[in-house]
């Protein structure tokens, strides 16, 4: 009884007097009696619990013996035989986990296995429970399967035997989310299913200890391993960042029990945690992790002095976080201190030790990454040999765990330098058949997969095998949607696609290096590109295969499409360890686990179209009014694809490359943001001096202006040499090709990779004094003095929106308001907007009241927009827009009361036709992915309006009136009548009116694009 009150409420008196208590109560029992094994048990308990405070190995062993008296000194017939033999394998298990004692392993896995035999009724769950951690432990051990599937099954017995009112469901539950994170790790469970079972269960069990117990710390620490686990599968930011807070709430949590476990775990954890801040770009955050890491690594090295297998792991722990720390600050020490670490850990290991393979596959790693720019074989041969060594100590299915298959792929790598340093068939061949193992398994995390299929890809590229290649890169580009599973958080999805930005270019161009249909290149380029586009118009039930194939499937697929995106309402619940936002991914990642097995339905089945890429018949439908360009950009050279309603060909550009397109990016970038950050000095400057009214404010105003105007000259001289280039490198090549058109013809752009950072719509030599291009056999060298052009995301966005296009488009609406108005010409913390008012009077002029809508002022809320524009057909925003070129989903509009941003605008589902966004950088796509096109006007386009007209830039706001006036009085007629068909002519329009105006630089009507049909 003593003992079991410290169980529940801990204090150091009561446990001596338990363990006095027991010594006392032996002294009086003669042998024989039958009390004894019960005493011995009693006083093994307060012994282990000693050892949990102490972590002194000889109070373990004296517990162990104290345990294995209980069992032999009782009778088969003693109904506590059981207790006694699961308690003596729970304590062979802490030993084990404190030497790596196999014969203390294999042990207690028989005793646990005759304990749960013995057993019947509610005792039968704590036997279970500690078979249970015995099996877990042997399956972490030897990625034994049997064992696995053995504990996933007492699993099933505890969880229907123990309900939410059994007294011992909470003994057990530790073990139980054990096992199913082992479950995952070895089963390669990318879906997180295991995890999702898991972590409602560990909540559990936090939720039900009291303030203060001395288990806290370590549950609270695996809480946290488990929220990262699953933020490597779904990527949801609020996994990452509810882990981050749980470890910070474990350092002021008390632990006086399992300080080794506890020191391990939280090793463990803070690496983990670095790492998943590395992928997000948060070096800072990476490096001050890892950190904590090493601290908590060497903090466990401390303890584990004297005992060889634990100062391995620790070392192990250490040197992981070395590595992620390298990762963070590029510092060479790290990597220096890393190799130290493990071979310190290889020397203290056993030969037969399962974790062998762990360390020389690090150990091997870090000399990869220490190898010269150009290594010799020389170089290359000991680091081979050593990572074969590590891939040999990872027998059977072991090897496709994750630091299995890493050794793999490192060893693969090697491989390939050392085919480029001596062009040895043999390491070719061997470096392919590697990576055929890893991405064939699919227990294998889908993102080593894809890695290894895009090193394999492009090794053979460097080798002039594009025909070979292009195999990988088509594996490759099935498993890219795997990036935005629907399960995961769109923000974490962007980074996870990071490493990936232009696989489905460099796939595009293979195909046609190795004599491939240009048909064929464009649909793989289509399925490599706008990822996490092409999982929203699915999740939105735009797609129609499925409802042909299964209308039932199609149906409930929709519907789990809505209940995902609600799912992302920021509205929910808050709390501590029950962090509300890591409660709306557990709802997330269960509504994804329906969707995924019907979609996996549906793909055995044949039907669907999931992970293919679109048909050629699909694309072709896209240029049914007019040619639609694609200007591919890749490493392994750049081409055009010319779609037209009959054929789809090819036309190479060898004045671009991906080099010089990504330069005039940067540099086009960096001058823009040196012209605003000019322009808000000069504002800063403009307002001190107003408020001081002296001349040192004069001057400094004066000064401000003068830099912004050089500002602006830069970036108008690199504007036009950009849009010259543009036209000798993509347009005319192109044009050359194109039929003869007429003035004003429809062409489409989509433009990939670097270039959508830039304005290839506009692409000419303006030479002449109104700003009009020189003729070149009596045509112009501009595209908007030849052309209507149009920017889009992908070419089958266009081909939806033809689909879509409906005669609504031409007429007023007959039921309510239908052009939406926002209007901020002031917005808090903004600068001024005072044309917007002259944009929402010239609106309020061509609408009659009762069919517009105007939102002003505090009305212009966040939630009041996005509300207007899933219930207006038309709309006209005014006010400032932001892009976060690093993080595009975090752009946004500047509202009342915030930023209505990319993501929530993605989430939401629109029936619009035409929305004008006189807002800035409402069109920038993100720098460090722009394939995946992710801005303002894009996810409006994408989720439902048919036409978007945004900026590439930040617009003067006279500029910007101008635009807008022009194009709304050219489409809207009598009554509220608005023909949306006209929009890019609309827009043409306007901008050959504005750049008429000598008064406007060229910049100001560059900037406008149309999207849409």
């Amino acid at each position: 009884m003593l003992a079991y009150r410290y169980d529940r409420h801990g204090g150091l008196t009561t446990l001596e007097t338990a363990r006095d208590h027991a010594q006392h109560a032996l002294r009086f029992l003669h042998q024989g009696h039958v009390d004894r094994p019960g005493a011995y048990a009693i006083l093994a308990g307060t012994e282990l619990q000693f050892y949990q405070l102490s972590g002194e190995l000889d109070v373990l062993d004296r517990a162990v013996r104290h345990a294995r008296r209980a069992v032999e000194e009782g009778i088969p017939e003693d109904p506590r035989m059981g207790g006694f033999r699961s308690n003596l394998a729970t304590f062979l298990m802490i030993r084990y986990a404190r030497t790596g004692s196999d014969d203390d392993l294999d042990e207690a896995v028989e005793l646990g296995r005759t304990a749960a035999a013995t057993y019947q009724g509610p005792q039968r769950v704590l036997a279970l429970g500690a078979l249970l951690g015995t099996l877990t432990h042997l399956v972490n051990r030897r990625s034994d399967m049997a064992a696995l599937d053995e504990a996933l099954e007492v699993v099933r017995e505890i969880l229907e035997t123990a309900g939410p009112r059994s007294p011992h469901r909470i003994s057990v539950l530790g073990n139980v989310t054990a096992a199913l994170r082992a479950h995952h790790l070895l089963r390669g469970d990318e879906d997180s299913a295991a995890l999702d079972q898991a972590l409602p269960l560990q909540r559990e069990l936090l939720d039900a200890m009291p303030s203060g117990h001395p288990e806290t710390a370590i549950h609270v620490t695996n809480l946290a391993e488990l929220l990262i686990l699953r933020w490597r599968a779904l990527a949801a930011r609020e996994d990452l960042d509810a882990a981050e807070r749980l470890m910070q709430e474990s350092d002021t949590t008390p632990a006086t029990r399992y300080s080794t476990q506890l020191g391990a775990t939280r090793a463990h954890v803070f690496r983990a945690i670095a790492e998943a801040q590395l992928d997000q770009g948060d070096l800072q955050a990476a490096a001050r992790t890892a950190r904590d890491s090493v601290t908590a690594a060497q903090r466990l090295r401390t303890e584990a002095t004297g005992h060889p297998l634990l100062a391995g792991r620790a070392a192990v722990f250490e040197g992981n976080a070395w590595i992620v720390l390298h990762g963070a600050s590029r510092n060479p020490e790290s990597l220096a201190k890393a190799e130290e670490c493990f071979r310190e850990a290889a020397l203290l290991m056993q030969p037969d030790d399962p974790q062998r393979g762990v360390v020389l596959g690090n150990l091997g790693f870090v000399r990869l990454d220490t190898l010269p720019e150009v290594p010799t074989s020389d170089d290359l041969d000991p680091v081979i040999a050593l990572l074969r060594e590590a891939v040999q100590a990872f027998p059977g299915e072991a090897r496709f765990s994750e630091a299995g298959a890493r050794a793999v792929v490192n060893l693969g790598a090697a491989l390939l330098m050392r085919y480029e340093a001596v062009r040895d068939p043999a390491n070719l061949g061997e470096a392919l058949g590697l990576s055929s193992e890893i991405v064939g398994s699919e227990r294998v995390p889908w993102r080593m997969r894809l890695g290894n299929c895009t090193l394999a890809a492009d090794a053979l590229m460097l080798t002039g095998d594009p025909v070979t290649a292009v195999e990988w890169y088509e594996r490759a580009v099935r498993l890219l949607p795997f990036t935005a599973w629907r399960g995961a958080d769109r923000s974490g999805t962007e980074a996870m696609l990071g490493p990936f930005a232009g696989l489905g270019r460099d796939a595009a161009a293979a195909m046609l290096r190795a004599g491939g249909e240009p048909a064929r290149a464009l649909s793989l380029l289509e399925s490599g590109r706008a990822v996490l586009w092409a999982r929203t118009v699915e999740l939105q039930g735009r797609t129609t295969s499925i409802q042909r194939s299964d209308p039932e499937v199609a149906e409930r697929l929709a519907e789990l499409g809505r209940l995902l995106e609600a799912v992302d309402d920021p509205a929910g619940e808050d709390g501590g360890l029950l962090d509300g936002a890591s409660r709306r991914t557990d709802r997330r990642a269960a509504l994804s686990q329906e969707y995924r097995r019907l979609t996996t339905k549906v793909i055995a089945a044949g039907n669907g179209g999931f992970l293919e890429p679109p048909a050629i018949a699909d694309l072709l439908a896209a240029a049914a009014h007019g040619p639609v360009v694609v200007v591919n950009v890749s490493q392994w050279g750049c081409d055009a694809f010319v779609v037209t309603s009959k054929q789809i060909t090819s036309v190479p550009l060898p004045g671009l490359t991906a080099g010089t397109a990504e330069r005039s990016a940067r540099e086009h970038l960096t001058a823009h943001a040196e012209l605003e950050g000019a322009r808000h000095e000069r504002l800063t400057a403009q307002a001190a001096n107003a408020r001081a009214q002296g001349l040192s404010g004069a001057r400094r105003e004066q000064a401000a202006r003068s830099t912004e105007v050089a500002a602006a000259r830069a970036w108008g001289e690199l504007l036009d040499a950009i849009l010259r280039d543009l036209w000798d490198t993509v347009a005319e090549p192109v044009l050359h090709v194109l039929p003869a058109a007429e003035d004003g013809a429809r062409l489409w752009w989509c433009p990939t990779g670097p270039l959508a950072l830039l304005p290839l719509h506009a692409a000419g030599h303006y030479e002449q004094p109104d700003g009009s291009a020189a003729p070149t056999a009596g045509l112009p060298r501009t595209l908007l003095d030849r052309f209507t052009c149009s920017v889009i995301p992908t070419v089958m966005s266009l081909a939806r929106a033809h689909r879509d296009t409906t005669v609504a488009s031409v007429t007023a609406r007959a039921d309510g308001p239908e052009m939406l108005v926002v209007a901020l010409p002031n917005t808090p913390g903004q600068n001024p907007l005072p044309d917007v008012e002259h944009e929402r009077d010239v609106l309020r002029d061509l609408w009659p009241s009762s069919r517009l809508t105007c939102l002003e002022g505090p009305g212009a809320s966040r939630a009041a927009v996005a509300a207007a524009l899933r219930s207006h057909p038309r709309a006209h925003i005014g006010c400032h827009g932001m892009q976060n070129t690093d993080r595009p989903s975090a752009g946004g509009l500047a509202l009342h009361d915030g930023l209505l941003t990319v993501r929530d605008i993605a989430s939401a589902r629109h029936d619009g036709d035409f929305v004008m966004l006189s807002a800035c950088q409402s069109v920038t796509v993100g720098s460090v992915h722009p394939d995946e096109v992710i801005s303002l006007g894009a996810a409006l386009h994408v989720t439902g309006y048919r036409h978007v007209i945004g900026t590439q830039w930040s617009v003067d706001t006279v500029a910007a009136s101008a635009v807008a006036e022009d194009v709304h009085r050219m489409l809207t007629g009598p009554g509220g009548t608005f023909n949306s068909i006209r929009s890019a002519e609309a827009l043409r329009h306007a901008a050959l009116r504005l750049r008429a105006d000598s008064s406007q630089p060229r910049h100001s009507w560059v900037a406008f694009t149309h999207t849409g049909p």
